[in-house]
């Protein structure tokens, strides 16, 4: 960032390609038999790039108002081939502009902090040389904070969008949505308990609407509805910790079915409720910990598989991240987290049983310095062997597993 006379300007680039393989899927016993053997031998032969572009612009107007804007560009290129022979190319680009100001003023006579704006984006995907989607979203949005009196705090917010889809089977959708929200906060003796209640939705993208089903492994365009939900929530928080009691109902909730037609698709109705627990502890003046803990449920509420507990989720979550300062320039972060195991992707009647349970901790030592930064991170530090993606088919277990322990160092430079 480069500060201004009154305002500021950001720009950032980030670029990273992967040679590899596509996250295949092999037999259980390949897979554990030999790690190596199975990255050698997987399902596809890849080769990733990812490229982001961003750009922060913000003016202040008077003490109490500023303007911002926010200009981003994203790519992702797949490109590679099965091991059938068969090939894979996939282009997603999303361009993005978010004006929007933000300050305080009198509402009613009444201090109130504001924020005002619109998203609007742009998608293209792009599979083969000539087949092209498109999907455009326009979302303006407002939120305010009414302080009611010295303790007492009014939360209040609107968001619509309409989102435009244009894929290849021939048909233009669109699609129109609104969510807002309506919350209560109280603050006493340093202690803040907040009411709030939500109604959102979530639009999927382009890449949500292509899929590969086998066994052709043939682009096929799904169009999706929008996925709209609500829910209540109950917190409570101090200066260093916060829980938080939820419910939440959705309705066309986007899900992969595995089972049946191997594309994205919307589920009628799901409940989700859980409790969950944030905590920053200060072991001394240079080590901090931070403590997070859920317990969750997730389940379906209509149609065949009503009260099914809805497959790659977990009951338990939990991670403990120590942060230690060395000095001004030099500091060290250790995360471990815990998730407990899961119904496999396609097991939506819950007949195999939780699987993939694990605990793993990364190491990360970063120094910032005037010209240069740097980073070494070591993933999956004790090479803990679990899942990032797992399904059965006719009771036989298929799994693509998680990363073995990594190495990864990084260099920057503020210009």
């Amino acid at each position: 960032f480069r500060d201004l006379s009154d305002g500021s300007f950001g720009f950032g680039f980030d670029q990273s390609r992967t040679d590899g393989y596509l996250s295949g899927i092999a037999l259980d016993t390949a897979v554990t038999e030999n790690r190596k053997v199975f990255r050698t031998n997987s399902v596809q032969k890849k080769r990733s790039l990812r490229q982001t572009i961003w750009s922060k612009i913000e003016k202040n107007y008077g003490s109490n108002n500023t303007f911002q804007l926010d200009i981003g560009r994203r790519l992702s290129n797949q490109e590679g081939s099965y091991l059938s022979g068969s090939t894979i190319d996939q282009l997603l680009t999303t361009n993005t502009l978010t004006p929007k100001f933000l300050g305080q003023t009198l509402l009613i006579s009444m201090p109130t902090d504001y924020v005002v704006g619109i998203d609007l984006s742009q998608s293209k995907y792009l599979t083969g040389m000539s087949n092209v989607r498109k999907q455009e979203v326009i979302s303006p949005f407002g939120r305010t904070k009414i302080n009611l009196s010295d303790q007492l705090g009014l939360v209040t917010g609107v968001r619509v969008a309409q989102d435009n889809n244009k894929l290849l089977n021939g048909s233009a959708v669109k699609n129109d949505v609104v969510a807002f929200e309506l919350g209560i906060e109280k603050s006493l003796n340093e202690q803040i308990f907040s009411l709030r209640f939500d109604q959102n939705y979530r639009i999927a993208t382009l890449d949500e609407q292509v899929t590969y089903p086998a066994p052709s492994y043939t682009a096929t365009d799904t169009p999706l509805a929008p996925q709209n939900g609500n829910s209540l929530e109950l917190g409570w928080k101090s200066d260093s910790t916060r829980i938080t009691a939820y419910y939440l109902v959705n309705n066309d909730e986007i899900y992969y079915d595995g089972e049946t037609s191997f594309t994205n698709t919307t589920v009628k109705k799901t409940e989700r409720y859980g409790l969950t627990y944030i905590s920053d502890i200060r072991l001394s003046d240079s080590v901090i910990a931070s403590i997070n803990a859920t317990r969750a449920y997730a389940k379906f509420s209509d149609d065949t598989y009503d009260g099914h507990t809805v497959p790659s989720t977990s009951q338990y979550f939990g991670s403990l991240k120590l942060e230690k300062k060395i000095s001004d320039a030099w500091s060290l972060h250790i995360l471990s987290r815990y998730q407990s195991g899961q119904y496999s992707i396609n097991d939506w009647s819950n007949a195999y049983g939780r699987r993939n349970a694990y605990l793993e901790t990364n190491v990360n030592v970063s120094h910032i310095g005037k010209l240069f930064s740097s980073s070494l991170t070591i993933g999956n530090l004790f090479d803990n062997e679990h899942d990032s993606y797992h399904l059965v088919s006719g009771g036989t277990l298929y799994r693509t597993p998680a990363q073995p322990r990594s190495i990864r160092l990084e260099i920057s430079t503020r210009i």
